[in-house]
């Protein structure tokens, strides 16, 4: 072979490792009277094979190249330090998205500006001004000159003839020449005239002299029972309560949102639409349209726009307003504006499914003011249903229903006994209604909601006290309760 070795003593790694092969295949001895005459022995074939089985494993270990290592790790430090640094990117672009949004919401007065902020900007203000010196003076020069160019370039306005009037400086939380305390207002941040109250996304809403300033979705509430327009200029203090909604919405900006919910007796409601819809002015032509129904046959007069699907999804014994209320908070607004009235004079045995609603109801205390009103009311609804019974077209084994007697109660015009001035109204259980309507809402259902409860009373008539006393428990800290007086229905 041409790479078999010419001298006895000189044998190639190559050399070796082809031997020991051919060993492998064949045997020794063969492979040594081949070799013979190269002065190889059988010794020298078992060591070279001894040291292929030995170190012969290391032939397939990768070997690291020259420099390989450091490559590996420099290629390693780059990828930490590119992660890194698009970590760090991502922060600040998040960082400058949320500040941007922040003064933003503030230049729109969405939010308004922490205290804390104002106070930093005022004395970041107040320290340029005190550091003044050359520099204050240098820059107002430079401004006053621009200034100056500026007029000379702009086209002159007709506001412009003559010698402008000075405008008077008033100092920040200072008062105006009329003496009126002055706010302190916040230019926008991108300039412009103030807004507002933002383009129509939040509005202010006003429902009887009460106010929520900044609103972008709110649920009014109206209570249709007969009691909100009985007694003297009843009807006429119900229209005023209408038109105060009708205004209401009317005056939305037509990028919130609103809905209508009205109720009847203890248990139904009436929805304008089962969602909140934006105040585009079809829509709060509508709403208003809804809301002007004739008071002498309600609730047959309202006509009905929606199914009941969101009283279908209240838990049971939440009757009267907190059944309109849980309704209108199924909505998540972020007001409501519930107007009712003396829902404690309706009576609770005009009602016995109540019953099977989880209510129980209160058995009555015995008193002569409260026996009188029975007999009276008890001796009018029979001669009532009497009255019906002798209709000819009405099928004798037919049962006169209270709702029947109800229905003609309004129209023969009888006027039914009041309930005497500080009687108890027992019967109805309000502590337990409420507690009811408190475990219906979900975990964060109205704590994000202003909830203003604005109440009609007859003259010498009042709530009960636990009535009024979880209304007022409710709409703390986020609301109000408003008993409406004398005062307000008088007034323009």
């Amino acid at each position: 072979m041409s790479d078999e070795p010419t001298q006895t003593h000189s044998w190639t790694g190559e050399q070796k490792l082809r031997v020991v092969l051919e060993a492998m295949k064949s045997s020794v001895s063969q492979v040594c009277a081949k070799y013979a005459k190269y002065g190889l022995t059988e010794a020298q074939i078992q060591d070279w094979r001894q040291f292929m089985v030995e170190q012969g494993g290391k032939i397939f270990e990768p070997k690291p190249r020259h420099g390989s290592s450091s490559r590996s790790r420099s290629a390693s430090s780059r990828h930490k330090n590119n992660h890194a640094f698009t970590m760090i990117g991502i922060c600040s672009i998040l960082l400058n998205l949320l500040t941007i949004s922040f003064f933003a919401a503030i230049s729109f007065e969405v939010l308004e500006m922490p205290p804390s902020i104002a106070t930093l900007l005022r004395l970041s203000e107040d320290e340029k001004d005190s550091d003044g010196g050359s520099k204050s003076q240098d820059f107002d020069r430079a401004r006053d000159k621009k200034q100056e160019a500026v007029a000379r370039l702009s086209p002159p306005t007709p506001s412009d003839k003559g010698t402008p009037s000075p405008v008077p400086s008033i100092p920040s939380g200072g008062s105006d020449s009329t003496g009126s305390q002055t706010r302190v207002k916040t230019a926008p941040m991108y300039g412009g005239p103030e807004p507002n109250f933002g383009p129509g996304i939040v509005s202010k809403v006003e429902v009887c002299k009460v106010i929520a300033p900044r609103v972008h979705k709110v649920v009014f509430v109206l209570d249709l029972n007969e009691y909100m327009w009985s007694g003297a200029n009843g009807i006429l203090k119900y229209d005023q309560l209408r038109e105060e909604m009708r205004q209401a919405i009317h005056d939305l900006g037509e990028k919130s949102m609103f809905n209508v919910v009205m109720f009847h007796g203890v248990g139904r409601l009436f929805l304008y639409e089962n969602r909140l819809i934006d105040a585009s002015p079809r829509r709060k032509s509508e709403a208003s349209a809804w809301l002007n129904f004739a008071l002498q046959n309600v609730p047959d007069s309202v006509k009905p726009r929606v199914e009941e699907s969101a009283s279908q999804k209240l838990g049971d014994g939440v009757l009267g307003p907190w059944k309109a209320l849980s309704a209108a908070l199924h909505f998540e607004p972020d007001a409501i504006f519930l107007i009712t009235g003396d829902c404690a004079s309706l009576r609770a045995e005009d009602y016995p499914a109540l019953k099977t609603l989880g209510v129980k109801l209160s058995a009555k205390k015995d008193s002569p003011a409260s026996d009188e009103l029975a007999r009276e009311t008890e001796t009018i609804r029979l001669t009532v249903a009497k009255w019906i019974e002798t209709d000819a077209s009405r099928a004798e084994d037919l049962e006169v229903a209270n709702a029947e007697i109800d229905q003609a109660i309004r129209q023969l015009g009888i006027v039914m006994p009041s309930t005497p001035v500080g009687m108890a109204n027992v019967g109805w259980p309000w502590q337990e209604i409420f507690v009811n309507f408190k475990s219906s809402l979900s975990k964060d259902s109205g704590n994000f909601t202003s909830t203003h409860i604005l109440v009609s009373l007859p003259k010498g008539r009042s709530w009960p006290v636990d009535l009024e006393r979880t209304a007022r428990e409710f709409t703390q800290g986020k609301g109000s309760y408003t008993l409406l007086a004398e005062t307000f229905f008088s007034s323009p």
